[in-house]
């Protein structure tokens, strides 16, 4: 059996506290984040233009280099646990994403 090495985190983009936790937890283990979803990455942006969240720099990358990261060097963060039909949990979930 292959053993899960990728992290996928689905949320609702506005629950900063948690989206704050996964973050913490992808720098200590020395992990990249990759942001996917208009509604995660506009609420980010503005969460951390008002310091809500802290960040370290260089810890996010884009979601179209996901592919050449090693599976244990990255979590993803996406909207779509709900299971709407436009996520991009279900896009990528169909193989119908863009990265």
């Amino acid at each position: 059996m292959d053993e899960l090495r990728t992290n996928v985190h689905c949320d609702f983009s506005t629950n900063i506290n948690r989206i704050q936790m996964i973050i913490n937890a992808a720098v200590h283990h020395n992990r990249k984040i990759a942001l996917d979803g208009r509604s995660m990455i506009s609420t980010l942006e503005m969460a951390v233009r008002h310091g809500f969240v802290k960040i370290p720099k260089g810890t996010f990358v884009p979601i179209a280099n996901v592919a050449n990261l090693h599976d244990e060097d990255v979590v993803v963060v996406c909207t779509g646990g709900q299971g709407e039909p436009s996520s991009a949990l279900q896009r990528m979930s169909t193989g119908d994403h863009n990265t």
